[in-house]
């Protein structure tokens, strides 16, 4: 089955988002966070980091619910391709499709669909 969500690429930068989207409410307070590169003071560690406020209508005049979409799918798609390259590392140190889905929450068929490349 072919995963329609791993062919996505999602902007690394804000210069590669479309301008429409830079000028609405609240971008400019979020974009900073939406970069590929460890913050400072990083030894190694990798995180995702995502702010959007937890009421979504009480913030409609200062923050576009469009910016809080493009924050969301670029944290989706790192924490994907992040649990991409550590399903791999569970395979590659011999971990079984059964523990691997297990771990995931969902059935070790799911997860070789998911996960394994093979179509």
């Amino acid at each position: 089955m072919l995963d329609m969500a791993s062919r996505r690429t999602y902007p690394t930068s804000a210069d590669e988002r479309p301008a429409w989207l830079r000028q609405l409410p609240g971008y400019a307070d979020l974009a900073p966070m939406l970069h590929d590169s460890a913050p400072p003071g990083a030894k190694g560690d990798w995180q995702v980091q995502m702010t959007v406020p937890q009421e979504l209508g009480t913030y409609d005049e200062i923050l576009d619910p469009l910016v809080m979409l493009a924050v969301l799918a670029f944290g989706a798609a790192r924490v994907e391709e992040k649990l991409t390259e550590v399903v791999q590392v569970c395979r590659a140190a011999g971990k079984s499709w059964t523990l691997i889905g297990e771990a995931l929450g969902m059935t070790k068929q799911a997860a070789w669909e998911r996960f394994s490349g093979e179509d």
